[in-house]
């Protein structure tokens, strides 16, 4: 399948018109924090990402310091968004961290001072009391219809890399508050996708805490054409109807995740999150189940 005759002007005018609104809203961020610093940096797989709750440090107290993982993350999920295909999938991890600017594999680890990484290369862009700006551009693998026997004739959707602008908000301990929108920096496949979420923390002994999020996602038409329209060109080859997908919200989720920090070596997580498909995406003929579960557990050892 070839994904690029689905991008078009006007979508791409869109994302990055989405990513001017979120850059304009903490404009007045930037404009404190742009002096003395360069401008650098999940998310977001996914559907359902943690966020930090650790925003209290500030930019300037942060050192230049050199911190790390390696480790493995296991996850049982479906093989695509509303497929009924599941399959249990291990996968090196790790991350390296220096001052501001974060080099990651796969996300759900945190650093030592508790803050979230997600996938990708990135950095924090600003801060302002508890609100912080960030940047990372992330691959996206796309999709092979290897993947699963349900997108036999669909073709692929070639790789690409997604530009993702996030800020993050903790209005009370404990409570944080995100959003973040995602554009194709390659315009390979086009589309944009965006998100917001919140999440509660509890810590129950030094090193263990427990978290519950929430969130909704949305895209645009293009995005939402490419992983769940149906082309004419593709219903030459697949088992399916012609199908356009619009605009609007994508899906709903909820996760749980416990955190369990042995010591400042080794740490691990495990964690499930629920998510239901809306609107054009629960609608797909491809959509074989609109709702799925997901678990995933990873050990990692710090340096």
């Amino acid at each position: 399948m070839a994904c690029s005759d689905l991008t078009t002007g006007r979508g791409a005018r869109l994302g990055w018109g989405a990513v001017a609104v979120l850059l304009g809203l903490v404009a007045p961020v930037c404009h404190a924090r742009d002096v003395g610093h360069d401008l650098g940096q999940d998310v977001g797989p996914g559907m359902a990402h943690d966020m930090s709750h650790d925003t209290s440090q500030s930019l300037e107290g942060s050192p230049d310091k050199l911190e790390g993982a390696v480790g493995l993350v296991l996850k049982y999920a479906p093989a695509f968004p509303g497929s009924s295909d599941v399959s249990l999938r291990a996968t090196p991890a790790g991350f390296v961290r220096w001052g501001r600017y974060t080099l990651t594999g796969a996300g759900g680890f945190t650093t030592q001072s508790n803050k979230e990484v997600e996938r990708g290369l990135g950095a924090e862009l600003a801060q302002r009391g508890k609100l912080v700006l960030n940047f990372n551009a992330r691959i996206d693998n796309g999709r092979q219809q290897s993947d699963s026997p349900d997108l036999s004739g669909m073709g692929d959707i070639p790789m690409t890399v997604r530009g993702r602008l996030s800020a993050r908000w903790e209005p009370v301990e404990a409570w944080v508050v995100s959003a973040g929108v995602a554009v194709d920096l390659l315009r390979k496949v086009g589309g944009t996708n965006l998100d917001v979420g919140v999440q509660r923390e509890w810590h129950f002994a030094p090193g263990r805490r427990f978290l519950l999020g929430g969130g909704v996602s949305a895209a645009d038409r293009t995005y939402m054409q490419v992983w769940h329209g149906v082309s004419a060109q593709q219903t030459q080859t697949a088992a399916y109807p012609a199908y356009q997908a619009n605009a609007g919200l994508r899906g709903v989720f909820a996760s749980a995740t416990y955190r369990h920090e042995v010591d400042h070596t080794w740490a691990g997580f495990a964690g499930v999150s629920h998510s239901r498909l809306l609107g054009s995406a629960a609608q797909s003929p491809l959509t074989r189940q609109a709702q799925e579960t997901s678990w995933q557990a990873g050990v990692a050892r710090r340096f």
